[in-house]
């Protein structure tokens, strides 16, 4: 029997409107830029909604530390405090 494997396959990349969303730390705080119309909700590991809005630009965040899953768009980020 003779197995092929293809070198490439899976999915390259995803592209969106929300494509240049960034996520970061300011002291103990989570500030998500450039969310444009987007949901922002964070999750605890457990998957727990902790914080839900709406934002139109910047979102600002106070969260203690911790590890959380942030959602924003279509991307989402685990991200620790």
């Amino acid at each position: 029997k003779t197995i092929t494997v293809e070198e490439k396959s899976g999915i390259a990349g995803v592209t969106g409107d929300n494509a240049d969303i960034s996520i970061r730390r300011l002291g103990s705080s989570v500030v998500v830029d450039n969310a444009r119309n987007s949901d922002v909700t964070v999750y605890s590991i457990a998957g727990y909604v902790l914080y839900q809005t709406h934002s139109y630009d910047s979102e600002e965040i106070s969260l203690p530390a911790g590890m959380y899953l942030i959602k924003s768009g279509n991307r989402v980020l685990k991200f620790r405090i």
